[in-house]
């Protein structure tokens, strides 16, 4: 049979000698069944609303461990990325789906001569030349539409304006990260002002040479002739450039 235990005051039992109480109060037992009905169901519910609130606080305890760890590993992820993009060699530029700058690692600030407080949150347009700044918002909106990973510009010729005006040929390559329902873009941008000074200085020696030279892809199509050639096949440079180079057979 079922008890409850019951406290009992030993002043309600004055008939009783007080040396059989070992304190002021005494715990009698009382078979459940004697107790009120209204009782019982006092009871029943304390503890069904005692198991409910200790459970919830278990689960609850649980659910704010594991966010704890969430979190914990999305801030490991995210300082491994910063670091890895500060070590970049090249400029690393962050893109919101909005055209904001939303980060920029050291080398964006050296290539372009900004500090990261000037460029975060800026449009990405202030590191274009202003001629091309209004052209660019509808080419990265288009991006934007169909993201995938690709070369800014194609064969075209790009360049960068430093912070003191002088343009930087620049070659960008385009990487869609989506960050829950947004869209950035990662733009790794490549100096190649060397490669130009470089290229330039061969095309120099070229037009200088005595003899003639013509440069020819893996097409057979010549890409480049200096001015003996010109002299010493009769066509001028715009006329050969393209060609086949039997036409100088």
């Amino acid at each position: 049979m079922k008890a409850a235990t019951v406290a009992v005051h030993p002043t309600e039992h004055p008939m009783r000698d007080l040396d059989d109480y070992d304190d002021e109060r005494c715990t009698a037992i009382i078979p459940a069944a004697a107790l009120p009905p209204i009782i019982r169901i006092a009871v029943g519910v304390a503890m069904l609303l005692a198991l409910l609130v200790g459970g919830y606080l278990y689960l609850r305890e649980r659910a704010l461990a594991s966010q704890e760890q969430l979190d914990e590993g999305l801030r490991e992820r995210e300082e491994r990325f910063r670091l890895v993009v500060e070590a970049s060699p090249n400029a690393i530029v962050l893109v919101d789906g909005h055209g904001l700058i939303a980060m920029v690692n050291r080398q964006t600030e050296q290539m372009f001569g900004y500090s990261r407080e000037q460029m975060l949150g800026k449009a990405v347009e202030m590191l274009l030349p202003g001629a091309l700044r209004s052209a660019h918002v509808a080419m990265r909106q288009g991006f934007q539409q169909a993201p995938e990973p690709r070369r800014m510009g194609g064969n075209r010729e790009l360049f960068g304006q430093h912070q003191e005006g002088r343009l930087i040929p620049l070659e960008v390559g385009l990487s869609p990260l989506r960050s829950g329902k947004d869209v950035l873009v990662q733009a790794v941008i490549i100096d190649i002002s060397a490669r130009k000074a470089a290229e330039e200085r061969f095309r120099l020696v070229v037009e200088a040479s005595p003899n003639a030279i013509v440069l020819v892809d893996s097409h057979g199509v010549i890409i480049m002739v200096n001015r003996q050639t010109e002299k010493m096949f009769g066509y001028p440079r715009d006329q050969v450039l393209g060609q086949p180079v039997e036409m100088l057979l």
